[in-house]
This record gives C-alpha cells, sequence and structure tokens, in this order.
C-alpha cells in the first residue's frame, strides 16, 4: 500500500513583513541616492578648487614676473588658460552694456577714439597710439598656459567689476596685474544650477572666499 505525504501549504508574505521589506528598501534607495548626491557635491567642491588654485597662481605669477597676466576662460564651459605679456599698454576697453550691438560699440569706439586724441601734440598721439598699441600675449609655462579643464563642471557665471550683470556665456577675461592685484570678481561653478559653488575674490587685498551657494559681489545670495 502506498502511502502520500501531503506537504505543508506554502506561506506568503505576512503584512509585517512586506512593510519591512520595504522600509528596508527605501533605506537602501535612500543611502544610494546620497551618496550620489555626495559624488556630485564633491565634483563640484574640485572644480571650485581648480578655479580658486589657478587664480592663487595668476596673482603669484603676476607679482613674481612684473608682467601683466590674464586668465581666459569659458563661461558656460570648462577650459582655462593663463598667458602673459611683456611692457607697458592699456587694457582694452570693457562693454559695460553686454546688450550693446557691434554697429553701435563701432561707432562709440571711433567717437572715443577722436575725442580721446582731440588737442594732443603729434608727439602726445604717437606715444599715447604706441600705448594703445594691442600687446603680445604668451601662454604661461606650467599646466595652467597649457589649458586645464573643470571635467564634469562649467563655470556658470562670471562678474568682474567691468560689468553691472553676470555673464552666463562667452569667454571670460580676468586681469592679474604686478603689483599683486587684479579686478573684484565672482565665479559661479557647478554641474547643474542646483547645486553651485561660490568664488569671490578681492582684487585688492589679493583674497579669495569659496561658498556654497549663488552670491554676488557683496556676498548676498541671490
Amino acid at each position: 500500500m502506498v502511502s502520500l505525504k501531503l506537504s505543508a501549504p506554502r506561506r506568503g508574505f505576512t503584512l509585517i513583513e512586506l512593510m519591512v521589506a520595504v522600509g528596508i528598501l527605501a533605506i537602501v534607495t535612500a543611502g544610494a541616492f546620497s551618496a550620489i548626491a555626495t559624488v556630485d557635491g564633491a565634483r563640484t567642491r574640485a572644480a571650485a578648487g581648480k578655479v580658486s588654485a589657478a587664480v592663487r597662481e595668476s596673482f603669484d605669477r603676476a607679482a613674481l614676473s612684473g608682467e601683466v597676466h590674464r586668465l581666459i576662460f569659458s563661461v558656460g564651459g570648462s577650459e582655462m588658460r593663463l598667458e602673459s605679456a611683456e611692457g607697458m599698454f592699456a587694457l582694452p576697453a570693457v562693454v559695460a552694456d553686454l546688450g550693446e550691438s557691434m554697429e553701435e560699440r563701432q561707432k562709440r569706439s571711433a567717437e572715443d577714439e577722436e575725442d580721446l586724441y582731440d588737442g594732443l601734440s603729434d608727439e602726445a598721439k604717437a606715444g599715447l597710439k604706441a600705448l594703445r598699441e594691442p600687446p603680445v600675449w604668451s601662454p604661461s609655462s606650467g599646466s595652467l598656459g597649457e589649458g586645464v579643464t573643470l571635467e564634469s563642471a562649467k563655470i556658470l557665471g562670471f562678474w568682474s567689476d567691468a560689468f553691472e550683470d553676470f555673464q552666463s556665456k562667452g569667454e571670460g577675461v580676468l586681469y592679474f596685474f604686478p603689483r599683486g592685484e587684479t579686478q573684484d570678481a565672482v565665479f559661479h561653478i557647478g554641474e547643474s544650477e542646483e547645486e553651485v559653488f561660490t568664488l569671490r575674490i578681492d582684487g585688492m587685498a589679493a583674497r579669495i572666499n569659496a561658498k556654497f551657494g549663488r552670491y554676488d559681489h557683496r556676498g548676498k545670495e541671490l
């Protein structure tokens, strides 16, 4: 006679077990997102450190060499490079009105040029023209002269005391002088608009202030 052994019926998840499983999943997911945010924050912080180091090196090179230096960077991009020029020269004027058209800019420049030389002797005009000749810029030695990148982060915005408003795109330039000075300036750096580091440059004191968040040149949160 064959005996049949019945197996015990399979038991499903109880409500308590299901709630525990969901809770564990929520904790693991939150930890994963927190880790991602930490990585992003580290990248932004590292990029801000690169810009700060580039500014500090530009200060030092100008002071030690006795030459004017300029830090060129892509606003809305990730590239930076440092150049220098010998001799005495006048820096190019910066347009205060970023909305000015090319035709308006050329007309205004021609009028300013005419007013500048009005009433000067020929000798004085020649000396002023020589001073206003554009300098020959050369890449500085080292990695910054060759150009560096901020990896995945970008310079999201830039302001200097030559402008009324922040720039969000185009080529930015910051000049450094042999006395160890530069313009007052602000960099907004980040991988996205939601996570930004602000670097504020005190041009006269050669001081750099870094702070998480988006601030203007007065330190007021934007």
